[in-house]
């Protein structure tokens, strides 16, 4: 491991590499901007992620009175469960000033749950009807029992 880090989540990060290590030096840079929090006053904060597993985007959650509220991808797309949220004027504000490379969602709604590929598919068997994919029923059942 090029370099090691341990702390107390949402309190301190400690980074500990060789400072010769210019290729540790570069991911400690990147990685330490995620996790920025900007006070938005009133209670309110926005929580900036970078992107740190597999198929992920950079993400903002949005936080107020301490609760987490929502989160968004950068594309737009809901993070984190965030489905079917509505954003705050404050957020969507926000977001507009802080991360403008951001995409905020049409009027604000987060709901892109089942923004995927695959999940519609037509062939000439169907006769020009459109059926749902087997995956996309099982996952459409399943948000709707916890929902």
């Amino acid at each position: 491991m090029r370099f090691k880090e341990f702390g107390v989540p949402d309190v301190y990060i400690v980074h500990h590499f060789s400072t010769d290590d210019a290729e540790a030096n570069a991911a400690v840079h990147y990685l330490e901007e995620s996790g920025r929090r900007f006070d938005l006053g009133q209670g309110r904060s926005i929580l900036f992620h970078r992107a740190h597993v597999p198929n992920t985007q950079d993400h903002v959650h949005f936080v107020q009175d301490g609760r987490k509220l929502y989160a968004l991808n950068r594309d737009g797309t809901a993070h984190d469960a965030s489905h079917g949220k509505q954003m705050h004027r404050w957020a969507m504000d926000a977001v507009k000033d802080r991360y403008q490379d951001f995409v905020i969602p049409k009027a604000g709604l987060i709901e892109a749950m089942f923004n995927q590929v695959g999940v519609l598919i037509e062939t000439a068997s169907h006769r020009g009807q459109v059926h749902l994919t087997p995956a996309f029923l099982s996952a459409a059942i399943a948000y709707a029992e916890t929902h």
